[in-house]
């Protein structure tokens, strides 16, 4: 469920419950009634792009693992919110591209180039075989971070590769 809207602390979880569908009771709070609809449900909440409500995140997470035994939450955090129970799983970075790629058969079995390419492909974005060494480059920039590749690619709806007649690499269309 996406929180990046959401301003107001207060309104997650009655976000949660419309984003699941459940109607609100009067006189009865929002995250009152996402309890009862889901004690009994095995249920996998995901809380993305949360950490601007990282303390009512955690707050809403307690309540609700605390009530519900079936349900687990995910959350998409660059640090841990200190919830009871919580497991951290931290996502390494991708493999990369070797040095001085010139053409997509130096790419080479790089993880981050078949995520990218991949991720490019979903928003029907033709690479040509010049595009080689600015992918090469963006996705070591990138460190070969999985979330910071799949956004990039996403902008390529949007955006164009481009080599400038410097030599230099970019993405342009901002």
């Amino acid at each position: 469920m996406e929180l990046a809207s959401v301003t107001d602390e207060g309104l997650v979880p009655a976000r949660r419950g419309v984003g699941l569908g459940i109607q609100e009771i009067m006189d009865v709070s929002p995250l009152e009634t996402l309890i009862e609809a889901l004690r009994n449900q095995n249920v996998l909440l995901i809380l993305d792009n949360c950490e601007h409500l990282i303390g009512a995140c955690s707050k809403f997470a307690d309540e609700v693992i605390a009530h519900c035994a079936r349900v687990h939450i995910n959350g998409h955090l660059p640090r841990a919110p200190g919830i009871e129970g919580e497991r951290v799983y931290r996502v390494p970075s991708m493999s990369l591209p070797g040095e001085d790629v010139e053409s997509f058969a130096e790419l080479g079995n790089s993880d981050a180039v078949a995520l990218f390419l991949g991720r490019a492909r979903e928003v029907d974005y033709l690479v040509h075989d010049d595009d080689a060494p600015l992918i090469s480059s963006i996705c070591k920039r990138l460190d070969g971070i999985p979330l910071a590749l799949e956004l990039a690619a996403a902008r390529l709806s949007s955006m164009s590769l481009s080599h400038s007649t410097s030599g230099s690499t970019s993405v342009s269309g901002c």
